[in-house]
């Protein structure tokens, strides 16, 4: 048996999951109830793909990349984890390569800025923090192992500057290119 710690890092989906854009279309709706004689439990889940705790692969902003079904379940598995604390993060400040310290060489680097704090505020979604383009290429050349970042705000881009961050970010397993 490994020895390896499991932590659960994603949030509970209910109808008040802020969602990118401040959409609110989530839908959870009890099918079936022991409760009401039915002979099990069933729920029915309707949301944006961008709901709660997700992933974004590469093919979600750039054509003929990898998708999330072209990685195989090992893939997120990490060994090597790092995080990293960025203080004094105030809505829509974009992270550099200068707020990063002491990173060393890790497959998954989680980013905490004590931002979600505003998760069931409107701020949360609609100026957010993110990431600035160039730290994607810093990343990898301090990190040349990185698979996947995490972040605990909503969106590596915050609503004013996210197609390029996503393009630059989103190029997963491309020699030299970043995550």
């Amino acid at each position: 048996m490994s020895n390896k710690k499991v932590i659960f890092l994603s949030h509970t989906i209910n109808e008040h999951t802020p969602l990118y854009g401040g959409d609110r279309s989530i839908t959870l709706r009890q099918v079936k109830s022991i409760k009401r004689g039915d002979s099990c439990n069933t729920m029915y889940f309707s949301f944006p793909n961008h709901t709660g705790t997700h992933v974004d692969a590469p093919s979600h902003f750039l054509e003929k990349s990898l998708s999330i079904s072209d990685l195989d379940a090992g893939f997120w598995i990490f060994d090597k984890v790092t995080l990293v604390e960025v203080s004094n993060v105030k809505p829509g400040y974009i992270i550099e390569p200068e707020n990063i310290n002491n990173i060393k060489d890790c497959e998954l680097l989680l980013i905490k800025t004590g931002f979600e704090k505003y998760r069931a505020k409107e701020i949360y979604w609609q100026n957010s923090p993110g990431l600035h383009p160039k730290l994607a290429y810093w990343l990898k050349e301090k990190s040349p192992s990185l698979k996947a970042i995490g972040i605990d705000f909503i969106s590596i881009s915050n609503l004013n500057n996210r197609a390029d961050v996503y393009k630059r970010q989103l190029h997963a397993h491309e020699p030299n290119r970043p995550v």
